[in-house]
């Protein structure tokens, strides 16, 4: 967290609950309105020049007559000059040829942004992420940025030749499969450019937010070529995603993430054998729900959209309660008790936008009324019932424990305190301490300790630091965390 400490600070994050809201959400209403190219180079184009199309007959053909050789002219593989979190220079880029595609926009972002979120609600303690985020005119731009755990996975991977190898193999198949027109069979010779890319924008609702986001798209299910101007004809017409490898497990549960934000019906995936694809396989992707179950249970669609729309909300919530013109960032790490921590920032690795386009977002008539007011997170009568009720147990545990006291009563006893420490720092964090010490010691720490003062609560709130600590209580702890992981991933995620 050390990229962090400098020139940010932290502010109050956000407490998952045990068990979110299990309202009916999905996303609505995805339809493409607009698309980009980037070149060789990485030069962003305003056209369609890089879109490629999947030769129809592989859309069905099962056993392949003349397998793929992904080896066929490795040699001519030109890597990619940028590798890890895609920046949003190219979606500013278009949205300033497109200014009137923000109206009504509560999130701009790639969808790998909203496609790591979900599948970090699937993926406990294996996945965490880091995403930066801006207001302008009540339009939040959220940026993902690897995490140190990424960056060092992406490190291992450049300096695996196995792991770049099986990394190009899987662009190979892609030139196997795609052509410039439909009607043309591909295969696989010549020069194979990473940098070049075919995006597509999509406007899509998830709940009460309306979304805006960028996807890159391998190919394209069409019997005829578009014209040169395919704004109307991408509304109606199906992509396609290419995988290769065996479709098993996690590995399924990321390629349903990925195809679900931008509508995409069929998966091809190629079979691969050492170095040569011999045979190709048709996934529906409404197929993948009900066939791959994760520890054992089925994945549930609607809830990995609530713990999305649940921290979308946070974000605009936190945004909206400061002034306009600073940077944020949150992160989630899965071990770390379902908390996402919130800082503002003002690193300069974290400014994902320039001045230029922030100043001419600004400019736009951006009628009032037409935005969907921020979400508000003050207290209901729920909460406060809650809290009453928790404060009624905490009393209660306290009676309890005096009256061991006075009994004589040696066991060990469980107390449940605020850790104040973190309160000061905007985060209220709940924390079980098992007292592993004699009722004397602890009647005389007690006695010390003056809970209803400023100093006493600093004092309990740092206990389990002052005195001997018994390892197998941690042991024992560990062991509890894991446990309250699995139920709450069962409650939120999954379907038993």
């Amino acid at each position: 967290m050390s990229e962090l400490n400098k020139n940010s600070h932290r502010i109050e994050g956000l407490k998952l609950p045990y068990k979110l809201d299990q309202k009916p959400c999905h996303l609505e209403n995805v339809r493409a309105c607009g698309f980009y190219s980037i070149d060789s180079s990485g030069t962003y184009l305003a056209d369609n020049s890089e879109m490629k199309y999947l030769y129809p007959p592989y859309l069905y053909r099962q056993t392949l007559e003349q397998p793929f050789d992904l080896n066929q002219d490795y040699d001519k593989i030109v890597p990619k000059v940028n590798v890890g979190s895609a920046s949003l220079t190219n979606i500013t880029k278009w949205l300033r040829e497109n200014p009137n595609k923000t109206q009504d926009v509560d999130f701009i972002c790639f969808r790998g942004t909203f496609s790591t979120v979900m599948i970090s609600s699937l993926i406990e303690n294996r996945l965490d992420w880091r995403i930066g985020a801006y207001l302008i005119n009540k339009t939040i731009y959220l940026c993902n940025f690897d995490t140190e755990l990424k960056k060092e996975d992406i490190k291992q991977q450049l300096s695996n030749p196995d792991s770049v190898r099986n990394s190009n193999w899987g662009f190979k198949f892609e030139q196997y499969m795609l052509s410039d027109d439909p009607v043309v069979k591909p295969d696989g010779k010549g020069e194979l450019n990473l940098n070049r890319e075919f995006c597509v924008l999509y406007h899509a609702k998830m709940g009460h937010f309306n979304l805006l986001y960028g996807a890159e798209m391998d190919g394209i299910l069409k019997e005829s070529k578009m014209n040169s101007d395919p704004s109307r004809e991408l509304e109606n017409v199906d992509f396609v995603e290419l995988k290769t490898g065996k479709p098993v497990g996690l590995k399924m549960i990321k390629w349903w993430a990925q195809s679900y934000f931008v509508g995409i019906k069929n998966l091809i995936c190629g079979e691969k054998t050492e170095n040569e694809v011999k045979s190709l396989k048709r996934i529906p992707v409404s197929d993948i729900l009900e066939t791959v179950n994760y520890k054992g249970k089925k994945i549930n669609e609607c809830n990995c959209c609530n713990f999305i729309l649940e921290i979308l909300e946070f974000i605009r919530n936190k945004l909206m309660s400061y002034e306009q013109g600073m940077y944020f960032l949150f992160e989630w790490d899965p071990r770390d008790r379902f908390r996402i921590r919130a800082y503002i920032t003002d690193n300069p690795e974290y400014k994902f936008l320039t001045q230029d386009f922030i100043a001419s977002m600004n400019k736009l008539n951006v009628k009032e009324g037409d935005r969907i007011p921020s979400v508000s997170f003050k207290r209901t009568s729920d909460d406060k019932d809650e809290k009453r009720r928790e404060d009624e147990t905490s009393k209660k545990r306290r009676q309890d424990c005096d009256r061991q006291d006075a009994e004589g009563d040696d066991s060990q006893s469980r107390e449940y305190h605020w850790d104040y420490e973190s309160e000061r720092r905007g985060n209220r964090e709940y924390h079980w301490n098992y007292n592993t010490e004699h009722r004397d010691n602890r009647r005389e720490r007690e006695r010390n300790v003056n809970s209803e003062s400023y100093e006493g609560r600093q004092r309990q709130s740092r206990r389990y630091e002052e005195y001997p600590v018994d390892r197998s209580r941690d042991r024992h702890e560990s062991s509890r965390n894991r446990s309250e992981q699995d139920k709450w991933h069962s409650n939120n995620v999954l379907d038993y």
